[in-house]
């Protein structure tokens, strides 16, 4: 069985970064440090200033309404990063990363409603597995609003730099199957340092990405992955309570608290650490390769006459 050539990402460029896989690699963490650098400086001096103490626990600040919000509006920096330099240095076309103009919102909707029920998902699980859902008295639906809109930039920021960036150049210096798995393998790593970290909340990190990949392959736009990711992030978060990958969010519609062991529901991770969002996951990956008419594995005798990547 084989996976099909995808001509969308299909493209040429003298850059050396193209042609030498660990050097995508490495540029790829070089723009993603670059930007989280100057996102936590400019909003650590702002906090700063905006505080009357002079002195702040580090701890504090990263755990700050403040911080949390603006970091999901700063992630517009990686975002004008990997964009400048795909178009700039690489000097190839915005398209190979992704950045279709056709059919905009239609793609955009399809993938936030889809992000919307495959978070909603665990969520009635563990409701039906007699967990708590309670209406939060205290919503400030102004500060909702600005999540939502944060996480739009802060998906979209993700998916560009991990499958718009990092996968497309992959697929050019060793192959759609590998760079699906360095890619995934990659969007895990940066999260690997965030609060309560597990394995299982791991292996889900790369699972995601390999879902998100196959699902930016399959509708052959970066948008409805980004619009997916954003819903995820948002109703798991802001609308339902949970921690997102082990950061907790500030103001929500809901408190949801299950009433299953940790390794189920994720824990204080969030549903990402969870075997919930495993089952979920793996069965999505199985439905984005396998089902409809453009599904994206095919057999031998089907392959003889498609295109594909080895």
């Amino acid at each position: 069985m084989k996976i099909k050539k995808f001509e969308f990402i299909d493209f040429e460029s003298k850059s050396i970064v193209t042609q030498k896989t660990w050097l995508a690699i490495i540029m790829a963490v070089i723009l993603y440090y670059t930007y989280t650098l100057l996102m936590t400086i400019t909003a650590f001096i702002i906090t700063i200033f905006q505080s009357s103490a002079t002195v702040m626990c580090f701890q504090d600040f990263t755990e700050s309404a403040f911080f949390s919000l603006f970091s999901l509006f700063a992630t517009i920096i990686g975002i004008a990063l990997v964009l400048l330099y795909v178009k700039f240095l690489e000097k190839r076309s915005l398209s190979t990363a992704g950045i279709i103009k056709t059919k905009f919102f239609r793609n955009y909707f399809f993938g936030y409603a889809i992000g919307k029920v495959m978070i909603s998902l665990p969520v009635f699980v563990l409701i039906l597995f007699k967990g708590n859902i309670s209406f939060n008295q205290d919503v400030n639906y102004g500060l909702l609003i600005l999540y939502f809109i944060g996480f739009l930039i802060q998906g979209a920021s993700e998916e560009i730099m991990t499958r718009g960036y990092i996968l497309t150049t992959l697929a050019k210096t060793t192959g759609i199957m590998r760079a699906i798995i360095i890619s995934s393998l990659v969007f895990a790593i940066l999260h690997l340092f965030n609060p309560n970290m597990s394995m299982l909340a791991f292996v889900n990190l790369f699972l995601f990405g390999v879902f998100a990949s196959l699902f930016y392959l399959r509708t052959k736009n970066i948008w409805a992955i980004s619009a997916l990711h954003a819903a995820w992030n948002f109703f798991q978060g802001n609308v339902f309570g949970i921690e997102v990958s082990g950061l907790p969010i500030h103001n929500s519609v809901f408190n949801v608290t299950a009433n299953t062991p940790d390794i189920l529901s994720g824990g204080t991770f969030g549903l990402e650490g969870g075997l919930i969002i495993t089952v979920i996951l793996i069965l999505s990956c199985a439905l984005v390769l396998f089902s409809g008419e453009n599904k994206l594995i095919f057999n031998d005798i089907d392959a003889e006459t498609s295109e594909e990547i080895l």
